[in-house]
């Protein structure tokens, strides 16, 4: 494992002296991205609320290609207490082939009725129910702060709150701080409806997600 960050080290800091005329990754970067994650951790699943099964898993099947199998279980208004209890329901969908990575894209439904300490028991929770049945990569994203003015301020602080304490052995994915540096942050969410991101918000989620995914969490 070292001599490969080692080698992915490298050939990044080759690549920085390298002119990009388009913004797809160099074919050499892209074999080494492919490379650096175990048969198992091409097996991916995203669990989450509405954001998730409105955006098709915020396209990440698309982003990734067929070098990755991506599995998505978003359910409308639904928080971490339910997929605690409902766990299985997802990790059923790729039994055959157990998903070495799981991105857990929950939080914004909770905002609505948890603080900063009950949010965290709730994340707590699931994790503990999560890992009686996968050892493998795990994402926690720090939702986006949606458009919503009510929602904005709980949202911050349930985010700040996992920030300062994630689960053990865990990887944040700050999708908040992704939002807020969007040169088109205004065009992300509509006045019709200011929870749900537009397409372009979907596909800059997308976009993050995979990042993670192809390092498996490395870099």
């Amino acid at each position: 494992m070292k001599a490969r960050l080692e080698l992915l080290v490298l050939l990044l800091l080759t690549l920085s002296g390298m002119r990009c005329v388009e913004r797809a990754d160099p074919p050499e970067l892209v074999a080494l991205l492919q490379s650096t994650v175990s048969d198992s951790e091409r097996t991916v699943l995203v669990v989450g609320d509405s954001l998730t099964e409105y955006s098709d898993g915020f396209y990440l099947e698309q982003f990734l290609g067929p070098e990755f199998r991506v599995y998505h279980r978003g359910v409308i208004n639904k928080d971490y207490a339910y997929w605690t209890a409902h766990l299985e329901e997802a990790l059923n969908q790729s039994r055959t082939v157990p998903p070495g990575q799981v991105i857990v894209a929950l939080g914004t439904n909770d905002a609505f009725y948890l603080g900063p300490d009950a949010f965290l028991s709730a994340v707590a929770s699931f994790d503990s129910r999560l890992r009686q049945d996968h050892l493998g990569v795990v994402y926690y994203c720090l939702m986006p702060r949606t458009g919503l003015a009510s929602l904005v301020p709980a949202i911050a602080a349930n985010n700040a709150a996992l920030r300062s304490n994630p689960p053990a052995n865990s990887i944040l994915i700050d999708l908040e701080q992704v939002f807020d540096a969007a040169p088109a942050a205004p065009l992300l969410y509509l006045d019709s409806d200011p929870v749900h991101p537009t397409d372009a918000g979907y596909r800059l989620i997308g976009r993050r997600l995979e990042r993670s995914v192809r390092f498996a969490g490395q870099i």
